[in-house]
């Protein structure tokens, strides 16, 4: 039989000096490794340094300076198309809808834009969300049993969503990969 050790309240503690990583604001303790340190500097930072040797916000890891650029050279990156006037455009970086020309024009506040005012808004072409298709077994799935059928004719009911469906694409526009050409958005006001 095993021996179970005595271990007395009264010697069982003792003093120690702990090392480790600690954040100076709210002096929780992290640990003493490198990635100690960077959660107790980041813990109750309100900026960090850039990569550019500027101050970031602290959810950030670039500058405000350093985020515009990056930003505007992924935009500049992108392939370059005429717009047909008819497919919408948006905005890059902000939730702004254009479905025409007039729309896009109402935004700008003018009849006669300038290719700056143009490339300042960053206008991508947008591209149709199609919807999957409807399969309503998989829509009742969790109602019906296991090894039960749908009763009645669901067949039917799914084509007739499946028919609406296709009529009437698209049902919404997402962000596509191309920017329009502002010369292109230019000629279309002209006409």
């Amino acid at each position: 039989m095993k021996e179970t050790k005595v271990i007395r309240y009264e010697d069982n503690a003792e003093m120690r000096t702990v090392t480790g990583w600690v954040c100076k604001t709210c002096s929780r303790w992290y640990g003493y490794d490198d990635d100690a340190r960077h959660m107790a500097s980041y813990c109750c930072c309100t900026e960090r340094p850039c990569e550019c040797g500027g101050r970031a916000e602290k959810s950030y890891i670039k500058c405000d300076e350093c985020r515009r650029k990056s930003d505007s050279a992924r935009y500049y990156a992108r392939e370059e198309k005429p717009w047909d006037g008819k497919t919408p455009l948006c905005c890059d970086d902000a939730d702004d809808w254009f479905f025409s020309l007039d729309d896009l024009l109402d935004h700008l506040e003018t009849d006669s834009p300038t290719v700056e005012q143009v490339e300042a808004l960053r206008l991508i072409i947008a591209v149709p969300h199609h919807p999957g298709f409807f399969d309503l077994s998989e829509h009742l799935m969790d109602y019906v049993c296991d090894d039960a059928d749908l009763p009645g004719d669901y067949e039917a009911a799914e084509k007739a969503i499946n028919d609406y469906l296709k009529e009437n694409e698209p049902l919404s526009w997402t962000h596509g990969k191309y920017r329009p050409s502002v010369a292109s958005i230019l000629d279309l006001r002209e006409k």
